[in-house]
């Protein structure tokens, strides 16, 4: 009861409670000492932090004395730096290491000849502590805008070990002297990534022309591993020159170099970096990567204008970058210029705008879209203006009305475009199409009949699912029949709210119309999704077949592994007929790990 009520009195007593609470310093139970510390210690009272005081100098129990420092110390009060300087030397490290800390938090130039006798004596601990010290000391002396003390500090540790190294690189860009910063420049060809990057922290916090100037005279004459950090530390220096320097660098004989500066220009460039950018987007690699970001991401004034004007004329490869660029940032007036492109003579820039409209355009252009479709030459331009116009149509919510202008134009076509337009409806969906899939199906021309076979497998939902089972029983065509069957698993696996004997019936029909093993092989990879004990029983079968017990076994262990519970019994039993048949190590452990689990639930 004690103890709860020194809680309350931590939060709110004053004068009133100093004397019985510092009389319960001296009590013999650990807790209530330890309360009446920490109510003395948040008192705001003169008053309890004299009984602070005398408690420090009336003990001799080392660990309570070092426990009343820290409560001392934590009032900041630079009165009590003389008791913690005497408390600093001595030879117990639990009193000693705490008022090592008290004293850098409450001391001043003073204090630093004590810490610097005895930094390098007594155990590694006291050792540290008293290095740990200084520098926190050095941070003290700059608040207290005593910043030539605290950068006498700093230099002493820029060649100390490596922790004490990094808090005074920082330090001297805080304290030191323009000389000092200067020098941190050096610092940045460093063999040790840390001390560089506490260099690039340092300098950054210094802005001034002189250092600006230096960075400069240096960039131009730099080794290739001393320019990224260089360049990095003129861009913190906010300096107006270093767009020009960046955008140099961008051009740099190296390629960690260019590779910075193209990812800076990001925060840096405008519409004048475009070129450069380009260039270097038809590079590979991180390259490649790192001028594509920065070309989606590139704001101000005149960017968007500047790739269009590249879109449109230069080298190929740096046109295909721009029209990819102008894509990705969705420019809106790009459109027009796009459709040219996508009738260009080159087909790689074809390719690229086909992709880029696919981004850009609304549903309003789906007809010049349609366009592209009817009059593409070549294969690969009508495939990708298949995808282009599905990517268009798809901007109109209504399946009917985003399809009724391929519908529309469907009836004035033969050949591959025709072809092309099912493949599209096909991924679309709406009644419309779906009447339009089935008439093709229908077709006795026989590359009619194949575009909507095709066409269906790639349909959105579970509508056509008898269909195409019924294909995968009885189409003439064996690639059709296979190409059914994948349409119908594929179908099957889509997230629906039908009960899972439902869809276990489904896959069993699956299997019935499968006529190889690599489409009994697809069906089995689809049963193992389910999470439904049901699904074991079309899977037992296939464990005892030596041609299909790889893919069966895999099913049967991630169906029982989520569905176990609903059939203990069946789940046990397949499990087992695993580890005897299996001869795979991943699924016997597997196997293993479900039959543990019922065992231990």
């Amino acid at each position: 009861m004690k103890v709860l009520l020194l809680r309350h009195i931590q939060r709110i007593g004053r004068e009133e409670v100093i004397a019985a609470v510092a009389a319960l310093l001296n009590d013999k139970n650990a807790l209530m000492r330890d309360a009446a510390r920490r109510a003395l210690s948040n008192n705001p009272t003169s008053t309890a932090a004299g009984a602070l005081r005398n408690a420090i100098e009336a003990t001799d129990d080392a660990a309570w004395k070092g426990a009343l420092i820290i409560a001392l110390a934590d009032r900041r009060n630079p009165a009590d730096a003389l008791l913690f300087a005497k408390a600093a030397i001595s030879t117990d490290d639990a009193v000693r290491v705490p008022a090592l800390v008290a004293l850098a938090h409450t001391g001043d130039a003073t204090a630093l000849p004590v810490l610097a006798a005895i930094r390098d004596t007594g155990s590694d601990a006291a050792k540290a502590a008293a290095n740990d010290a200084c520098l926190l000391l050095a941070d003290r002396l700059i608040t207290m805008d005593q910043r030539p003390a605290a950068a006498n500090i700093y230099r002493e540790y820029l060649f100390s070990p490596q922790r004490y190294r990094y808090a005074a690189i920082i330090g001297i860009g805080v304290a030191g002297t323009d000389e000092d910063v200067v020098k941190l420049l050096n610092v940045l060809s460093d063999k040790d990534p840390q001390a560089r990057g506490a260099a690039l922290q340092a300098l950054g916090r210094r802005r001034d022309p002189a250092l600006a100037n230096e960075i400069v005279a240096r960039l131009a004459k730099a080794e290739a591993t001393a320019k990224p950090w260089l360049l990095r530390a003129f861009v913190d220096q906010n300096d107006k020159r270093a767009k020009k320097s960046v955008l140099d660098a961008a051009s740099d004989a190296d390629e960690t170099v260019r590779i910075l500066a193209l990812t800076t220009l990001a925060r840096l460039g405008d519409a004048s970096a475009i070129p450069v950018l380009l260039k270097s987007a038809t590079a590979k690699g991180e390259e490649q990567i790192a001028a594509r970001n920065t070309l989606e991401t590139l704001a101000g004034k005149g960017v968007d204008d500047a790739l269009l004007e590249r879109l449109a004329a230069g080298p190929v490869p740096e046109r295909t970058e721009a029209i990819r660029a102008v894509g990705a940032r969705r420019t809106a007036a790009a459109v027009a210029p796009l459709f040219t492109a996508a009738a260009d003579a080159d087909s790689a820039v074809r390719s690229e705008a086909l992709k880029s409209l696919a981004l850009v355009a609304d549903f309003d252009a789906l007809p010049r879209a349609l366009n592209l479709l009817v009059e593409a030459k070549e294969d690969a331009d009508r495939d990708q203006a298949v995808k282009a116009v599905v990517a268009i149509a798809r901007k109109n919510e209504n399946a009917d009305a985003r399809v009724a202008p391929l519908l529309a134009e469907f009836e004035h076509v033969q050949g591959p475009a025709k072809a092309a337009l099912l493949s599209a409806m096909g991924q679309l969906g709406g009644d419309k199409a779906l009447a339009a899939i089935r008439d093709a199906i229908k077709s006795t021309d026989e590359k009619t009949h194949e575009a909507g076979v095709r066409a269906l497998t790639a349909w959105p939902d579970t509508t056509p699912l008898d269909q195409l089972l019924s294909l995968a029983n009885q189409d003439k065509s064996n690639t059709l029949r296979v190409l059914a069957l994948r349409g119908y698993v594929r179908l099957v696996s889509l997230p629906s709210k039908r009960p899972a004997d439902e869809t276990v019936k489904l896959y069993k029909d699956a299997l019935a119309a499968a006529k190889r093993n690599d489409e009994r092989k697809l069906v089995l990879g689809g049963l193992g999704e389910l999470k439904d004990a049901k699904a074991l029983y079309a899977v037992a079968p296939f464990l005892s077949d030596q041609s299909l017990v790889n893919e069966a076994c895999a099913a049967a262990v991630k169906i029982a592994k989520d569905s176990w519970q609903s059939n203990k019994e069946l789940a046990k039993a397949m499990m087992n007929k695993v580890l005897e048949v299996s001869k795979n190590d991943s699924q016997k452990k597997s196997a293993k790990d479900v039959l543990t689990k019922m065992a231990n639930p």
